[in-house]
């Protein structure tokens, strides 16, 4: 049969034996179950618009994720708008800022792509009582240091690997 099949590619086989032949199992009691989000939507007060040297935006291209938009004459170093960084150094520094910023344990997630409006830095939380203080502590920073660029404050879900077993 093999020599029929010369010129054929048998990935497609395999793979999908290997998709066949593999279940999602329950995590073990070691693993962590994926943390539901806390608190509401009611639990935000903070409201689109103005702020002190920021701006808070609702309008997010990803649902239950808010833009603060800094009020500032420059970028932060080496960041252009829809661009992005121009090298990972620079990039992990201006991350860790923000992150020191929201400084709550609820983060779950941050990375970099279009969630609102210039796109740049997401850093998704899972319980909604930590937002107010997310969105003025990032605020504050983005005012102090004069800078314009945008940060993605989300509330979803933490994720979590699911183990596959032969």
């Amino acid at each position: 049969m093999l020599a029929k099949m010369r010129g054929v590619s048998l990935l497609p086989l395999v793979l999908l034996w290997g998709c066949a032949t593999r279940r999602p199992v329950a995590p073990s009691p070691a693993v962590a179950s994926p943390r539901a989000v806390q608190g509401s939507r009611a639990d935000m007060t903070t409201r689109p618009g103005p702020a002190d040297g920021y701006v808070v935006d609702a309008q997010c291209r990803w649902p239950d994720c808010f833009a603060v938009r800094g009020g500032g004459d420059h970028w932060f170093e080496g960041d252009r708008p829809l661009v992005g960084f121009d090298d990972v150094t620079t990039r992990e520094r201006w991350r860790k800022m923000i992150l020191d910023a929201v400084a709550r344990p609820s983060v779950n997630t941050s990375g970099f792509g279009g969630a609102c409006r210039d796109g740049g830095l997401y850093v998704t939380l899972d319980d909604w009582r930590d937002l107010d203080g997310a969105i003025t502590r990032v605020g504050a920073l983005l005012a102090g240091e004069h800078l314009r660029d945008e940060v993605a404050l989300c509330i979803g879900a933490a994720t979590q690997s699911v183990e596959i077993h032969k």
